[in-house]
């Protein structure tokens, strides 16, 4: 019985030392969302690489703000 109850405290024990090293381990490493780009960002960037002629960039950014095309 005294053994048993000492294996049942050792066991409590080195949990809670886990425990205690995970959350000192989050607080000094907090985790940051990682920062991603709006829709009009991604729209930008196309346009900037070429991908988009300058009628498919505008097209999508009317899109993209809800303005109506005009002459269509």
């Amino acid at each position: 019985m005294w053994f048993g109850g000492m294996l049942l405290w050792m066991a409590v024990f080195w949990v809670g030392v886990i425990a205690l090293a995970m959350w000192v381990a989050s607080l000094l490493f907090p985790r940051v969302p990682a920062a991603r780009p709006s829709p009009r960002e991604v729209l930008q960037a196309r346009y900037a690489r070429g991908e988009l002629t300058r009628v498919q960039y505008e097209e999508t950014l009317n899109v993209l703000t809800g303005r109506k095309e005009e002459g269509r």
